[in-house]
């Protein structure tokens, strides 16, 4: 529904227009309507056929489209080695760190402390075979 409206003294004719609509694809599943607020706008025949792109954005989009042109295999040689140093990090280097930190943690846990068992028993050991070989000398 347009509602016309002369602006004498600009010169202007605005159209008011009211519209139901749903406006995302959720709204569109979900049914949930509404109204578009009662927005005053010139009248435009075509909105869309008025929007053209700057010379700035047109130049950066050459330049975009002339490097991938021209550095595209470049670019896509760069990144199927970055893909394949991901792969190998996961299926390689991934692993080998799980088993560090296992390996770490079972030194922390069970490993230190056998390890002391063992040296206090080296160092008892020696003692005793010290010790007899002293109960020798002196039987002697």
């Amino acid at each position: 529904m347009s509602l016309v409206r002369a602006d004498a003294a600009l010169d202007v004719e605005w159209h008011w227009h009211v519209s139901v609509s749903k406006s995302s694809w959720a709204e569109k599943r979900l049914g949930s309507w509404h109204l578009d607020a009662a927005v005053p706008r010139l009248y435009v025949e075509n909105m869309a056929a008025r929007i053209r792109p700057s010379p700035k954005t047109l130049a950066i989009a050459f330049f975009i489209l002339a490097a991938i042109y021209f550095l595209g295999r470049l670019i896509f040689s760069l990144v199927w080695r970055l893909f394949s140093f991901t792969l190998f990090v996961v299926q390689v280097l991934l692993p080998l760190l799980v088993m560090a930190v296992l390996a770490w943690f079972v030194y922390r846990v069970w490993g230190r402390s056998h390890l002391r068992a063992r040296k206090i028993d080296r160092i008892r050991n020696a003692r005793y075979l010290k010790e007899a070989v002293d109960r020798e000398k002196e039987s002697n």
